[in-house]
Formats: C-alpha cells, sequence, structure tokens
C-alpha cells in the first residue's frame, strides 16, 4: 500500500488533471516540490514585497480582498496580516493552512470580479500555460485592482519552474492592452528577479 501523502498527492493531481497525462505530470510534479519546501520561511522576502505593495497600490480600498496565489504555507499570509492586510485568501495545490484553498492558479475556484488585489511570489515561473493564468486573474479581479507579482529572470528553466519571462515585455504581454503598469522594478541585491505591480482599471 502507497504511503498516506503519496495517495493523497494521486487525489490531488486526480482532481486537478481532469484525465490529461501531461498535465497530471506537470501536477504531480509542482505538488511534490511544495511539499518540499512547505515548511520554508521566506519572510525576509515576503515582508519586502508586502512593503512594494503598501507603497504601490495606492487606491486599494480598506479591508481590501486579497488573492495570494501560491503561498505554499502559513508564513506570507502573516506577512499580509502583520502588516495590514487582513482579508487575505491563499490558493494551492498543496494547502498547508485553514486559509489557504486547494485549487489550481489555470483556474481560480473563486467568482468574477471577486479581490482587489493578487500576491504572486516567485509563482507564475511554475505554470503551465501563462495565458490562461493571467486570464484567470483578470476573471478574478475587480475594476480598478492591482496585481503584484515577484518573478525570477535568467535562469535555466526546468520541469518545475518552467518559464523565463527574462523582459517585462514578456510577461505584460499576456495582460489586456489597457492593463496600466505601476511598478517593475529588478532587485536590488544579487536575486535576478523583476518585481512588478499592474493596475486594471475597467
Amino acid at each position: 500500500m502507497k504511503p498516506l501523502h503519496s495517495r493523497r498527492i494521486a487525489r490531488n493531481v486526480q482532481d486537478f488533471s481532469d484525465g490529461d497525462s501531461e498535465y497530471a505530470e506537470y501536477v504531480e510534479q509542482q505538488i511534490w516540490k511544495t511539499r518540499g519546501k512547505q515548511f520554508t520561511n521566506s519572510r525576509s522576502r515576503l515582508d519586502i514585497y508586502v512593503d512594494l505593495v503598501l507603497e504601490h497600490c495606492t487606491a486599494l480600498p480598506a479591508n481590501p480582498k486579497v488573492l495570494s496565489i501560491g503561498p505554499r504555507n502559513h508564513f506570507e499570509l502573516d506577512s499580509m496580516k502583520e502588516s495590514g492586510l487582513t482579508n487575505v485568501t491563499g490558493v494551492d495545490l498543496w494547502p498547508t493552512d485553514p486559509r489557504i484553498v486547494k485549487g489550481d492558479m489555470h483556474d481560480l475556484p473563486f467568482d468574477d470580479d471577486h479581490f482587489d488585489l493578487i500576491f504572486a511570489s516567485h509563482v507564475f515561473e511554475h505554470s503551465y500555460d501563462f495565458a490562461k493564468v493571467a486570464k484567470q486573474c483578470v476573471r478574478v479581479l475587480k475594476k480598478n485592482s492591482y496585481l503584484f507579482c515577484a518573478i525570477p529572470i535568467d535562469y535555466e528553466v526546468g520541469t518545475v519552474d518552467r518559464v523565463d519571462f527574462e523582459t517585462f515585455e514578456n510577461f505584460i504581454k499576456y495582460f489586456p492592452e489597457n492593463t496600466e503598469k505601476i511598478l517593475c522594478e529588478p532587485a536590488v541585491d544579487s536575486t535576478k528577479e523583476l518585481r512588478i505591480v499592474l493596475k486594471f482599471n475597467d
């Protein structure tokens, strides 16, 4: 008999893959990667990202609804909560906290026009089909909403870290033409990544 965690992974893969063997393999690889880092504390970079959100997302309403994509564990949600963003829902293939919903960023399990902000830290490079992910983000965001993401660049892609966007232009092309660029800056340390804030006005 397979260990309990292996059986649970198999059930999750089945939930998300809908019989597509190639996508099932992708999901399984992502879940194993997530499980391997489920106790990782990334607060040092997360706190920087949350500060960027508070600095640049100036039109957020009071108590905004925030969607954290791929938070993996509670540290990301705690960072936002301690900075005043208390109405946060996470979504992950392998949730490890009651505030995190089991779901796939390619098919977000939320209503249209639901969130004021999407927060995605080192997530989009894992996408199977980023065009689908971008459409899902736009669908669940309200008017006058924001998307923050940090994406690594200039690295060797593989089966888990799948997409190197390389430039902001290669990233923004997946979003509507009227999407407003609020921020796009490289990391200030030796990390090769872009930190991006977009605003969706209608």
